[in-house]
């Protein structure tokens, strides 16, 4: 008897996977390719925080200064979060001729302060965010400013994809990455939008005013997240940028420590979620990896269960990969089967490690503990 109650629970669990892929699945392809060939008339105050970016500071200079936008048309705000490096002077040395381009200090201190400080001297209605580890195509912020100059929008979620994929570790990070920005793509198309990120998101400067003033003060960083949840919950315009050409790519992370210790800290910041479906989804998420990593041990135990485990499991397979085959077709990331299904056995463990260690464990940044 406990065993079929058992064998019921599991396969409502993985039902409501499922059905949450499928959903994004579906929302992805809802959404058309956006033309960005249409010129655009919205001018974008593009902030970027950095700390200790010396490495990244000369390519992500070289391509923003080449993007197909009038300089009058965007400018760019460079905060300082305290670095002990040399950015800053490397920075004034690769904007001397840039009239558009500034420097400025962080009025505080870490991450969410800097884009504060940012938006504070920001002269323009749209705010464009990304950070120093990033590299932009030259139609980045012109098919930004496309899309805004046609449609009605006061949070834009924008394409953002880790290069290169050299290695077995990067291409797992890829793929990875690539799962989280196609579910909150696919989520953003079916009106329930989950997540973004920082490193490819626009919003309204007021939207971000209003919004600054109910963010958690406890958590460092989650700019990103804890405005979107502040968008969805003022019934906010919240659309994606399905276009290829305003993908902005990152660097994979070298080591693994540094890897799961960002995991980690994202989802720390779960915490603070507001939002009861972002929660749902996350809890589902978990519980369906959880069941995976203590599969054997239901097998022993209930082996009547053994066949709800088996199935939820396949089918979770089948419409992950689903998902993952058009993500991998809009940022042209090499996705085979075999690949994939050796991801599907690390993934339930690396998903149960990282939410467990969030929950007890310290997160840090950049060198700081927060």
């Amino acid at each position: 008897m406990l065993g079929c109650i058992v064998g019921i629970l599991l396969f409502i669990v993985f039902g409501s996977y499922i059905w949450l892929i499928l959903s994004y699945s579906k929302g992805w392809d809802r959404m058309p390719l956006v033309d960005s060939s249409k010129r655009g008339c919205v001018k974008l105050s593009c902030v970027i925080p950095f700390r200790n970016e010396k490495e990244n500071l000369a390519l992500l200079i070289k391509g923003l200064e080449k993007q197909n936008l009038t300089m009058d048309q965007f400018e760019v705000l460079l905060i300082d979060d305290q670095s002990t490096d040399d950015s800053r002077k490397i920075l004034l040395d690769l904007i001397v001729d840039l009239p558009n381009f500034f420097l400025f200090e962080n009025e505080g201190c870490g991450k969410k302060d800097a884009i504060a400080s940012g938006i504070k001297q920001a002269k323009y209605l749209f705010i464009v965010t990304t950070d120093a580890d990033c590299y932009h195509p030259e139609n980045w912020l012109s098919s930004i400013s496309s899309f805004l100059s046609y449609n009605e929008v006061d949070l834009l979620i924008a394409p953002v994809q880790l290069s290169p994929l050299k290695g077995w570790f990067n291409r797992f990070q890829a793929v990875d990455f690539m799962s989280l920005v196609m579910s909150g793509a696919g989520a953003c198309g079916i009106g329930k939008p989950i997540m973004c990120n920082a490193a490819n998101l626009v919003y309204k400067k007021e939207l971000y005013q209003r919004a600054s003033k109910q963010m958690p003060e406890k958590y460092a960083s989650g700019d990103d997240i804890f405005l979107l949840q502040y968008a969805v919950g003022e019934h906010a315009k919240i659309r994606f940028l399905k276009c290829k050409e305003a993908i902005v790519s990152t660097f994979p992370l070298t080591k693994i420590i540094e890897f799961f210790n960002q995991r980690v800290r994202w989802a720390a910041k779960s915490k603070g979620y507001t939002d009861m479906y972002t929660l749902w989804v996350a809890w589902i998420v978990f519980i369906t990896n959880l069941i995976l990593v203590i599969s054997p041990l239901l097998l022993f135990f209930f082996p009547l269960a053994g066949c709800a485990v088996v199935i939820g499991g396949l089918l979770k397979a089948i419409i992950d990969f689903s998902l993952l085959r058009r993500g991998s077709t809009f940022f042209d990331v090499p996705l085979s089967l075999r690949k994939f299904v050796v991801i599907q056995f690390i993934y339930p463990l690396y998903i149960f490690a990282t939410v467990v260690y969030a929950a007890a464990g310290v997160s840090y940044w950049k060198g700081r503990r927060i």
